[in-house]
């Protein structure tokens, strides 16, 4: 069969012997299991693509398959739907398959919904705030930046001079929020990045979630499981000029992230330090 459920060995002591316990564990995503083709053993085949199951102590016969009833529950089980509305969600976002947008033109100006479940579906509001790099009465200094996108002097350091940045450059901050048909179930802030060429080759558009107070978040792996990450994941797939979204993990501060006050003590001399100022290019067509 593939996929292959997961399979582990436990050894327990049970009237003074060892016992050897092969423990089974599928993934619901997966069900229901079945094999990719006939297998014959002692004169008696299981026949590819027959859904078996265990009711009690009883198996579906072997030369039979799994009642109507059994299956819709192997599919509810499988779609997620014996779950809580909001742990359907996170079940659901896990595969950027499982949405779709009704305008492709504008994918994140419409409602994303669940295929699924099409009561369930994610909203981008209106920004919040909007930083453009290229200007520097917008973004002053580094403690500005740090505090809305937690993310480290790397990337800074390729952003801090307005010179150095495109017009297309910007941070934009906007909440998001997940609904059953008009119920709220899930609301957070994301922070939208654009950038062209520095510190990546070409234009790009990364998602993060609003991380700067989160002590909670530690490494890559926790924001991994974060669902709103999967909702940035999902809308860097959905937008035009995005690549891979773990990308901009690399620039996360998580100095900063476990303790913004001491970090704003112990660099405060450079974070508070002003952008470079700069004088604008001349458009006099008489200069000679």
């Amino acid at each position: 069969m593939a996929p292959v459920p997961t399979l582990s060995l436990i050894t327990v002591e049970y009237e003074g012997k060892e016992v050897d316990i092969l423990k089974i564990t599928p993934k619901e995503r997966d069900l229901p299991y079945v094999l990719n083709r006939d297998l014959e053993s002692r004169g008696k085949r299981l026949k590819q693509n027959v859904v078996f199951v265990r009711n009690g102590s009883t198996n579906t016969p072997k030369d039979s398959c799994a009642n109507v009833l059994a299956l819709q529950e192997l599919f509810r089980r499988r779609e997620g739907r014996n779950l809580r509305t909001f742990d359907q969600f996170r079940h659901y976002i896990k595969d950027k398959k499982n949405w779709d947008v009704s305008d492709d033109e504008d994918p994140l100006g419409n409602p994303i919904f669940c295929k699924f479940d099409t009561q369930l579906t994610i909203r981008r509001e209106k920004d919040i705030l909007v930083w453009k790099l290229a200007d520097i009465e917008q973004v002053p200094s580094y403690a500005h930046f740090v505090s809305c996108t937690a993310l480290n002097k790397v990337f800074w350091n390729c952003k801090k001079d307005p010179r150095d940045c495109r017009l297309e450059d910007s941070i934009s901050v906007s909440p998001v929020g997940v609904y059953w048909g008009e119920v709220p179930i899930f609301k957070k802030k994301i922070i939208r990045i654009a950038v062209k060429d520095k510190p990546f080759p070409e234009f790009n558009y990364f998602y993060l979630p609003d991380l700067s107070w989160n002590k909670n978040i530690s490494s890559k792996q926790k924001i991994l499981k974060l669902p709103e990450y999967h909702i940035c994941c999902l809308f860097s797939y959905l937008t035009k000029g995005s690549s891979n979204n773990d990308l901009i993990l690399d620039y996360i501060n998580w100095e900063y992230i476990k303790d913004p006050s001491l970090y704003r003590l112990t660099h405060q001399k450079e974070i508070y330090k002003k952008r470079p100022s700069y004088l604008p290019v001349s458009n006099n067509p008489l200069k000679k």
